[in-house]
Order: C-alpha cells, then structure tokens, then sequence
C-alpha cells in the first residue's frame, strides 16, 4: 500500500467536484492533525481551540484517511474529492478498521480511530453523483477514516503504509529479557 495523493489546508472548492484540498508533496502530521489543514484543531473566534476528546482519548480525528478505491469505483470522483489527507492506492476502505494501527514511511504512526461520514458540504458532490451511490458512501469508511497520530513526523508522497501488527503481552515481556 502507497502513498498517492497529500492534502492539507482549507478545502479548495465545495462544490459539485467534492471538497479537496491543496495538495501538497509532503504533509507534516502533528498529534493535533496535519500541518496547515482546516481541521488541525480548529479554532473559533473568542473561543480559542476546540478539543477534539472522547472518552479521555483527545485528537482522534487528526487525519483523514481516504482509499483510491473508492474514486475508482465511481467514474468522474477525483482521489481526494471527500476532503482526505492522505489518499492510500493497495488498501480497500472496508480493510480499515478501528484499532488498526499503521506505519506510513519511516516516522508516521497513525490508529484508525472511526469511520467518518458524510457531511452537508458534500451535498452538490452527491447531487451530482446521484442518489444510489450518496446511499453507498454512508456504507462505514468509504467517506475515509479518521486516525490519531501515535507517533508524529513526515509523511510524502510515494512512501509506504504497513499495518503494525499489535503486540502481545507476552512478546513485550520476552523482549524485556
């Protein structure tokens, strides 16, 4: 599974194409979210940050991870039209799941955290889709996937993403030995 498309910032457009944003050559992936993006924990006006907690666990919509294979799947949706992140080519949206911890390049540690769903921004995208497949993206992870950042770094394009396999108690205690 590759890296195939890095985004961050305010959504370039909201309209009848999606919600993508700038894409970038390289995205910074901090605990609070991507370096840059409108998302990066956002703040109102006199209010300061917004927190992003639940359940004691905080910044757990850091970044959005989309799949290409949902824009393959629906001629006319470019990779990164639902607003993603990073854009992940080799991975199927419904091969992600909560809990699941990945490796993307040699610094990025990122836990899939819950699915995202669709949003009104999306509304003229799914006009222009049509009704069977607005019905489809509401099926868990096909709008993409929010993930903590566990281990903070660079994240380009081309780099690989690997899933980290969990670690049993027993091997963190034979490897204390």
């Amino acid at each position: 599974c590759t890296v195939v498309r890095l985004a961050a910032g305010p959504a370039r457009r909201r309209d009848a194409r999606g919600v993508a944003k700038p894409e970038r050559a390289t995205l910074r992936a901090e605990t609070t979210g991507a370096d840059g993006d409108e998302n990066n924990y956002r703040s109102q006006p006199g209010q300061g940050r917004l927190k992003d907690v639940y359940r004691g666990e905080t910044n757990r919509r850091a970044i959005l991870i989309g799949t290409k294979d949902v824009s393959d799947e629906q001629p006319g949706l470019a990779v990164g039209a639902l607003g993603d992140n990073i854009s992940l080519r080799g991975l199927k949206f419904d091969a992600l799941k909560p809990g699941m911890r990945l490796r993307v390049g040699t610094d990025v540690e990122l836990t899939i955290t819950f699915a995202n769903e669709p949003c009104a921004k999306l509304g003229p995208l799914k006009k222009r889709l049509g009704r069977e497949w607005s019905e489809a993206l509401k099926t868990p992870g096909r709008r993409g996937w929010f993930a903590q950042v566990t281990k903070a770094g660079e994240v380009k394009k081309g780099d690989a993403v690997e899933v980290v396999k969990p670690t049993s108690i027993f091997a963190k205690w034979a490897a204390r030995k």
